[in-house]
């Protein structure tokens, strides 16, 4: 069953040392297993279902598939506004945290662009997942 590419994309934006996402091929859907030592109450029925079918679950990619320097600084060398793009690699080249960077992007208005440009290099590595996984994909409609 085909899964959406946005799920896959989300999971791997979002994959944290608490959370481990698999990729479901029954129902071709993204489920979540925290971490037991994160979980006070969790339910356990999908640990019994992947106990009993391993081969249904496909374990997804962790967390830091898109180095996110690399992403900040192919953002500034899209940017068209030549001040911002100057302010914003000023940051970058100062090595300031990625916090820092973001507080940059703050000031300048660019930080829903950047989000959007975040989000397209996630659905990119979600594809190539995909596809080397050779697992069906549906994209967003919109």
């Amino acid at each position: 069953m085909a899964v959406k590419l946005c799920d896959i994309a989300d999971a791997m934006r979002y994959a944290n040392l608490g959370v481990q996402y698999y990729y479901h091929v029954p129902s071709g859907e993204v489920m979540a297993l925290p971490d037991p030592s994160f979980a006070i109450r969790r339910d356990r029925t999908m640990e019994k279902d992947m106990d009993a079918h391993p081969m249904d679950y496909v374990n997804l990619p962790e967390q830091y598939v898109v180095d996110e320097e690399v992403a900040l600084e192919d953002f500034c060398e899209s940017l068209e506004d030549g001040e911002a793009a100057a302010i914003l690699n000023q940051a970058l080249l100062s090595g300031a945290p990625v916090g820092s960077i973001y507080q940059v992007l703050e000031e300048l208005q660019l930080r829903e662009p950047y989000e959007t440009f975040l989000d397209e290099l996630y659905l990119d590595a979600a594809r190539e997942w995909c596809s080397d996984m050779e697992i069906p994909w549906e994209e967003d409609a919109g």
